[in-house]
């Protein structure tokens, strides 16, 4: 988000799609957790945000949440990733259905979005609201804690080997996987890009031309 100060509607747009993504994320993971696990209580800002996740969201445009708990049931953590892609994709689509033009989509890659593309204010807002959004599912389903897709992982592998759990142990309990995801999140090593947002590029870019 840092990218985007310059740019202050596309920065609100971006705080939006973080904490709107922890929101989703979190409601999905309630209706998939046992009754009484987390009392009357919603969203609890301790439990749901990852504090290096907030940092990769405000130095590299997109973050994640605090690993799920292991109460939550496998649907859950799958399902949560795919509602945030869906609604993005529909925020996207109301982007265009309005008509909004002063920030092509067909002109813009998901990083240039995710580092502040210039438009007028109120376009800039739903725009980088709708890509934050998709960036944040897309980098959940990532298989490296304590990403989501890490946990889904973990469940389809049944019967772990010796050397997937010396994985875990690494990336997950010494937080190898915490410095993996930063180091490509911030180090422009690809084309001028970090690895992170030239990977989501290939993803992104392709569903905002879609919308042309």
């Amino acid at each position: 988000m840092l990218w985007a100060l310059g740019q202050p509607a596309a920065l609100v747009g971006l705080l939006l799609a973080y904490f709107g993504g922890l929101i989703l994320r979190r409601t999905v993971h309630y209706f998939a957790e046992p009754r009484g696990v987390y009392g009357a209580s919603w969203v609890e800002p301790r439990r749901d945000v990852d504090p290096f996740g907030a940092v990769a969201a405000a130095v590299g445009g997109v973050g994640w949440g605090r690993a799920p708990s292991e109460r939550c049931r496998i649907w859950g953590v799958v399902a949560a990733p795919l509602v945030i892609i869906a609604i993005s994709i529909g925020v996207l689509g109301v982007y265009q259905a309005l008509g909004y033009s002063s920030v092509p989509l067909e002109l813009d890659s998901g990083s240039d979005v995710l580092h502040g593309a210039p438009g007028e204010p109120v376009e800039q807002c739903v725009l980088a609201f709708g890509v934050g959004l998709l960036a944040f599912g897309l980098v959940a389903l990532i298989p490296i804690p304590p990403l989501d897709g890490w946990r889904i992982l973990t469940a389809l592998n049944k019967r772990p080997s010796l050397g997937f759990q010396k994985a875990d142990y690494w990336l997950g309990e010494q937080n190898l996987g915490i410095a993996i995801l930063l180091a490509c999140l911030l180090l422009p090593i690809f084309r001028g890009l970090p690895v992170l947002l030239a990977l989501l590029d290939l993803v992104i870019t392709p569903v905002l031309r879609a919308w042309v």
